[in-house]
């Protein structure tokens, strides 16, 4: 079993093809893998849209002022064109034993 303590760092990839080529290789040797996928936006990435509170009672309006809306990972027709929804970072991690075995296996 793979653990936070046991595991180390194979690859990471922006592509699921290509992470999932690397799992049907690690697969077929017989090799223990887990997988992490990470939305990989930019970290100072804000909501869809910003919402204003009004007053101490937690009620949400939203903000009057257009200039005012942040459009990160919403789809790209409501974003004038930028698309983040599909920005994922798939990390592949195994057992430390077998992390020589994996990496020549996934260098071949």
């Amino acid at each position: 079993m793979l653990t936070v303590f046991n595991r180390r760092l194979l690859c990471e990839y922006l592509n699921s093809e290509d992470s999932a080529a690397v799992w049907k290789k690690l697969r077929e040797a017989g090799i223990e893998y887990s997988v992490k996928k990470c939305n990989s936006a930019p970290s100072d990435s804000k909501p869809a849209v910003r919402m204003a509170r009004s007053g101490r009672t937690g009620n949400f309006t939203s903000n009057s002022s257009a200039s005012n809306a942040i459009t990160v990972g919403v789809p790209a027709s409501w974003s004038g064109g930028v698309d983040n929804s599909a920005s994922y970072l798939y990390s592949i991690y195994v057992s430390k034993k077998d992390l020589a075995a994996a990496q020549q296996i996934i260098s071949k």
